[in-house]
């Protein structure tokens, strides 16, 4: 007997996963869009992790302690949501992360391009994804060094200043 494969699943399919692709491709945004995009830029720590689900969607949500508030008014500490997240607290426990989300560990110093999110209320998701997180370390010189998620780097000092002087063309 022969089988007959109907490309109709098939054109359904690759639509599928090309919808899925096309979904994590994301535009470079400069320093000054990322600026304007922002409501909130902060300098900060992050002092906890914990995984929430909102509806049936797993978010993690990132306490940042404020140490410098670049834009906005952010108050000592705000919420990070990040899609993806850890829940082990199931019966099976569950794991997920999203392509493009960025990554926060717990004790990281960052600097955050921030917009308000819509899913979890008062918190604040990255602006342009992983692009609007940047990871702050100490360089063996003792310079200060901003980190982006593309691995560019960048004195976190001159950063700053570009950005206040952004805002202050505004």
């Amino acid at each position: 007997m022969r089988r007959t494969i109907h490309p109709f699943p098939l054109v359904l399919i690759g639509l599928l996963v090309a919808s899925v692709v096309g979904a994590t491709t994301l535009t470079k945004l400069s320093e000054e869009a990322m600026t304007d995009a922002a409501a909130v830029i902060v300098e900060g720590h992050c002092t906890a992790l914990t995984g929430q689900w909102v509806g049936k969607t797993l978010y993690t949500l990132a306490t940042i302690t404020v140490d410098d508030a670049l834009k906005g008014n952010p108050g000592q500490e705000l919420t990070l949501v990040i899609p993806g997240g850890v829940d082990l607290d199931r019966e099976v426990p569950i794991a997920f992360t999203v392509p493009g989300a960025p990554v926060v560990q717990e004790g990281e110093n960052l600097l955050l391009f921030l917009a308000p999110d819509g899913a979890v209320g008062g918190g604040y998701a990255a602006v342009g994804f992983n692009q609007g997180k940047l990871s702050v370390v100490t360089a063996p010189d003792g310079k200060r060094m901003a980190i982006a998620a593309d691995g560019a780097s960048s004195s976190l000092e001159a950063l700053k200043q570009r950005i206040r002087r952004h805002l202050l063309k505004k």
